[in-house]
């Protein structure tokens, strides 16, 4: 299950993130789900920009997140910050990097997979 964390996107993270989910990626398959609390889920999703606004609350959900807490940086703004801002975590944080501005439906796919040890 993944928890999804936006703390400052342009929102082409989201909408990508959101297409595994539709028919032609059907991450359902795979056992992709998402969850509407980080209490319930197996990895948080972290995508966009550093913004003062989200620290409490990325804290917040990282906390209530079940051992063990994989985290996963989506794009290109949570790895680096991209050309706005700083990366809403150090990399030492993140479990799983997924790079691209925005990266596609299949690289989000692989990932996880390959976080999952498929």
């Amino acid at each position: 299950y993944l928890y999804r964390l936006d703390s400052g996107t342009c929102g082409a993270c989201n909408i990508e993130l959101g297409t595994i989910f539709d028919p032609q990626y059907d991450a359902n398959r795979l056992n992709i789900f998402t969850t509407n609390t980080p209490r319930h889920a197996d990895a948080i999703v972290v995508m966009g920009i550093f913004t003062e606004g989200m620290a409490e609350v990325l804290k917040n959900a990282y906390e209530a997140m079940p051992e063990p807490k994989l985290v996963i940086a989506l794009g290109a703004c949570a790895l680096s910050g991209g050309v706005l801002g700083k990366s809403p975590l150090l990399p030492e944080h993140y479990s799983v990097e997924i790079a691209g501005c925005p990266p596609s439906p299949y690289t989000i796919l692989e990932a996880i997979s390959r976080a999952r040890g498929e």
